[in-house]
């Protein structure tokens, strides 16, 4: 299968890219539009909003243009669906690598088929996670002693995406710890969250009213209304930055509000995006 070949000037967050890294994503676009894949079909995992292989693409561009992503990197995305994220990446990552974690078998096994065949520098594993909506028959329960099966130290970015918007208080601090863990000195991350507008008092809704929260009893926490409070979480910005901070990720973390609460987004995402790095 085909994949980019320019020679990389390597962006960093903030920052414009150079014409190779441009010409590089350009390359990769070329090659999702070309025919030589095709999306899943619609009865396996849901992939979420949107079209698949253009969702995929504008995220690379984030990784890139926000995250500092660079082609040598190794990746590990938690909670990899149908690829969406990884096809686009395997065409990147030239001299780099991605391993995928996601908690449908089926998925995993679409994405090995399909993926992993022709990209031999990216991976998929079924990390079978307990979740009420997404998987409760899982026998893996996120507590104290959860540990994702990985050494510490391994990678150069990590990312989630529509996946801290769907945790627990707990999950996500766990999560977070972990990330920290996985990290290499220096590393990013790259996450999306539902970030609760400063100026709410209680329950609030989105610009579109697909989602409506309620404060839990938690503070600086906003489950959906029921029956299923997980079908979307909120979080204030104060509790993401202050759980950052703590396991020494800044000095400084990029948040980039996304249109889900307002209506418009600088950088066209849905979602709010943080990007942090892991300091020393």
């Amino acid at each position: 299968m085909p994949t980019p070949d320019e020679q990389v000037l390597p962006g960093s967050a903030g920052t414009s890219l150079g014409i190779d890294l441009e010409r590089r994503l350009d390359r990769v676009e070329q090659v999702l539009r070309g025919g030589a894949f095709q999306p899943p079909p619609d009865d396996l995992h849901p992939t979420g909003d949107g079209d698949y292989f253009m969702i995929g693409l504008e995220f690379l561009r984030h990784f890139v243009e926000c995250g500092g992503l660079e082609p040598g990197d190794k990746v590990l995305e938690i909670g990899s669906g149908l690829g969406r994220m990884a096809l686009p990446l395997a065409c990147f990552l030239e001299d780099g690598e991605y391993i995928g974690v996601e908690i449908s078998r089926a998925s995993v096994d679409w994405c090995t088929r399909h993926i992993t065949s022709g990209f031999p520098n990216v991976g998929f594993s079924f990390l079978d996670i307990r979740h009420p909506l997404y998987n409760p028959a899982g026998t893996v329960v996120v507590d104290r002693s959860f540990r994702f099966p990985y050494e510490d130290a391994q990678f150069g970015f990590v990312f989630l995406t529509s996946v801290f918007t769907h945790l627990t208080r707990f999950e996500v601090k766990k999560y977070l710890t972990e990330i920290r863990r996985l990290l290499k000195p220096g590393g990013r991350l790259f996450a999306t969250f539902f970030i609760a507008p400063a100026e709410h008092e209680g329950a609030f809704e989105s610009f579109d009213q697909r989602f409506r929260f309620e404060q839990s009893s938690l503070h600086n926490t906003y489950y959906s209304a029921p029956p299923h409070p997980l079908a979307a979480v909120a979080y204030d910005e104060a509790f993401i930055l202050t759980m950052l901070k703590r396991l020494a990720f800044g000095p400084e973390v990029q948040v980039h509000r996304g249109a889900w609460h307002s209506g418009e987004s600088a950088m066209g995402n849905f979602q709010d995006m943080i990007v942090a790095t892991r300091g020393d």
